[in-house]
């Protein structure tokens, strides 16, 4: 049997012997913590928690083989710091850089700072002009022909004549009215109606002047269809209370007895109240004693005074 571990005093609450119900005779197990206190000493293979999953080689024990070489990465910049220095390998010696900016031009016609110089043509000189010659017209065998060189009637249609379009036709018209107008003013004088006042109402107002006379012969009535259905001669009236044109007579008449007549009312006229009409209004005691008091319990009810 192993040999029993004590704790030591201090280690103790207030007790300065391990009592025997504690391990029931079993020896004393140190805790795990201390037994693999060991592995926290020295460097110790620690790792950066739980990984995700990627496509890195992170963590392979062989490097990836790719299919394709160089198919991993671009770097757009190494492509374009590779392109830049094949360009200036083409370019043999240094950069042509003017030695002096361009010089402004002076004036017009100034051949300062070009590389011909003055040129003898443009030279402010004056150039002596030969004596003009009037040059005569040619000799015309022939007046030549108006309009273009179009033939006309040569065409399978007739050529359209040309038909005059008046589209100020309205115009004219109202000018020559207006200067008719104006010498028939100045002319005739002033207007005149033929109208003489007369009274309102004529002796025959149904009088026809210029009319012909009847002649002593009728003229012969146009026969209609037989077959016309039959129109009457006018609508038909309304009923307004005469029995005329009905098959029964009409009753005789016979006297009623005389109809009281109703006394007039002139006492003084109703005037409504303006204000809302009072109503019957149950009090509150009235109603508590309704709903409390009914035929089974009205002898059990106490009275009750209220102040």
């Amino acid at each position: 049997m192993a040999a029993v571990k004590m704790k030591p005093d201090l280690d103790r609450l207030g007790i300065f012997k391990e009592m025997s119900y504690h391990t029931i005779k079993d020896p004393y197990v140190e805790s795990q913590f201390e037994r693999l206190g060991s592995r926290h000493r020295g460097r110790q293979i620690l790792i950066g928690g739980r990984k995700l999953k990627s496509a890195l080689p992170d963590g392979y024990f062989t490097e990836f083989k790719r299919i394709f070489a160089g198919d991993n990465k671009l770097d757009i910049v190494s492509v374009m710091r590779k392109q830049r220095n094949l360009l200036k390998k083409r370019n043999i010696g240094k950069d042509w850089i003017p030695g002096v900016p361009s010089k402004p031009i002076s004036s017009s016609g100034s051949s300062y700072g070009t590389f011909s110089g003055p040129l003898s043509h443009f030279r402010p000189t004056s150039i002596k002009q030969s004596s003009s010659r009037v040059v005569g017209r040619n000799i015309i065998t022939c007046p030549g022909k108006k309009g273009p060189g179009s033939y006309v009637d040569v065409t399978i249609n007739p050529y359209p004549k040309h038909s005059v379009d008046q589209y100020d036709l309205y115009e004219k018209l109202r000018r020559k009215e207006l200067i008719s107008e104006r010498i028939q003013i100045h002319t005739k004088g002033p207007f005149y109606t033929r109208i003489h006042s007369s009274c309102f109402f004529d002796p025959n107002p149904y009088h026809v002047k210029n009319a012909r006379g009847r002649s002593h012969s009728a003229p012969p009535r146009q026969q209609t269809a037989k077959w016309l259905p039959f129109k009457p001669s006018s609508p038909a009236k309304l009923d307004g209370g005469c029995k005329d044109g009905c098959f029964d007579p009409f009753p005789s008449y016979q006297s009623d007895r005389p109809r009281g007549e109703k006394p007039s009312f002139r006492g003084s006229p109703f005037h409504f109240a303006t204000c809302p009409l009072p109503y019957p209004i149950a009090s509150i005691v009235s109603t508590n004693v309704k709903r409390s008091v009914n035929s089974s319990n009205y002898k059990q009810v106490k009275a009750i005074v209220y102040a």
